[in-house]
């Protein structure tokens, strides 16, 4: 019985030499079994790579985990690609704004690893509002970044605690105006990129 609207898979990275990452392949393989069961019909995969590689992928995280799902049996009908995002509150935004409002979803089942949960389930809740039902599922990933977490949470809710829950407008601005991610200033991005790894 189907039980959402879209199951949405956050983009986990991109290997070296293109394909898609051990985290990445983990969050598509639960997705996968959600749909297999029958709760979700339609899967978007959501990002473009992180910002802090400054210039863009030559393939999207979006586009590596579409070919990773087609690879197990999915139909292809059945994803979406969502190739703007750089970083969880991008992905919550650009999920929102491109998918969530023009497609009318309201029920969201959001993927990714459990390290991440915690940022996953505060941002989505920022940019989305109380109007949207989202359940969040977090899976075991190999990887380093998660010892990052501690770093990164604080920065982030610097970000979004003063935006009122759903304002995504609100979101939007400050996407362009502060996150080095988007606005073009390397030097903020160095300094943000400081912050998070000494």
């Amino acid at each position: 019985m189907i039980k959402y609207d879209a199951c949405v898979v956050l983009g986990g990275g991109i290997t070296n030499d293109g394909q898609v990452s051990s985290t990445s392949k983990a969050r598509v393989d639960d997705a996968f079994g959600h749909y297999k069961n029958g709760e979700v019909s339609l899967l978007l995969m959501s990002g473009l790579g992180s910002w802090r590689h400054g210039s863009p992928p030559r393939v999207t995280e979006a586009k590596v985990m579409f070919n990773y799902a087609v690879s197990l049996g999915l139909n292809p009908k059945a994803i979406l690609q969502e190739e703007k995002s750089k970083d969880t509150i991008s992905n919550a935004y650009f999920c929102k704004i491109d998918f969530a409002l023009p497609r009318n979803w309201q029920r969201l089942l959001v993927i990714t690893s459990s390290h991440h949960l915690p940022r996953t389930e505060y941002t989505f809740g920022k940019v989305f509002g109380g109007e949207f039902d989202i359940d969040f599922v977090g899976v075991e990933a190999l990887g380093t970044r998660h010892k990052q977490e501690d770093k990164i949470f604080p920065i982030i809710k610097s970000y979004l605690d003063p935006i009122t829950p759903g304002d995504h407008e609100a979101v939007g601005k400050l996407l362009h105006k502060v996150h080095p991610g988007f606005n073009n200033d390397p030097a903020s991005r160095a300094k943000l990129l400081e912050q998070i790894e000494n």
